[in-house]
């Protein structure tokens, strides 16, 4: 079995700019929103905008953009490559995609 996701890797960035941006990648979000926050003026206000938004809309299951269902928890978001949970490609048609990887979903 995968081990868990845990958020917080072993050596976090100590530096604040290098902590916000790495912050604003790994966390799971929109793309709209990971790029307001990778715009930020700072990254004091990036990290102000980060902690909001943690405190205020995550509810530890990755929802469906359209009907709001929940579709996994993120106790069962594992880790699948060095970089994080996540990857974000560009197929051979120009089109990005951001995934993630879960050891299993909601029935």
């Amino acid at each position: 079995d995968p081990e868990p996701y845990r958020f917080v890797p072993a050596n976090p960035p100590a530096e604040p700019l290098a902590f916000s941006n790495w912050l604003a990648a790994n966390l799971p979000l929109a793309s709209k929103y990971r790029r307001l926050l990778l715009d930020a003026p700072s990254a004091a206000h990036r990290l102000r905008a980060e902690i909001d938004h943690l405190q205020t809309h995550m509810d530890r299951a990755l929802r469906c953009g359209r009907c709001t269902a929940a579709l996994a928890d993120a106790q069962d978001l594992f880790v699948s490559t060095e970089e994080g949970a996540g990857a974000i490609f560009c197929n051979e048609y120009g089109y990005v995609h951001d995934s993630v990887s879960f050891s299993k979903l909601r029935a």
